[in-house]
């Protein structure tokens, strides 16, 4: 069995710094990845405020998609009858 390496690939200077590091094993390639968010606090309770803002995050992400379609693509990429509606505002 080979030790772990260092998968080599051509990549720019630009790009160099922002690369996850891979490792090469028998069992595989290793990529760290990043834990997501929680939404509860330390002693466990659920966090609205972090929900709500969740909430809207992704509503923008999705929103911000359509737009993208619409202008890339136009408004034939829609059912008929279909909108993007505005950003939504949220309480907490």
């Amino acid at each position: 069995m080979d030790p772990p390496r260092r998968i080599q690939r051509p990549r720019s200077r630009a790009h160099r710094c922002c690369d996850p590091i891979e490792e090469r094993s028998a069992a595989g390639i290793r990529i760290p990845l990043q834990k997501r968010g929680s939404l509860t606090n330390a002693d466990g309770t659920f966090n609205r405020e972090k929900a709500i803002i969740s909430t809207a995050k992704t509503i923008n992400k999705h929103r911000a998609n359509l737009l993208n379609l619409e202008k890339n693509v136009g408004r034939q990429a829609f059912n008929e009858g279909a909108e993007i509606k505005p950003s939504p505002s949220f309480r907490a």
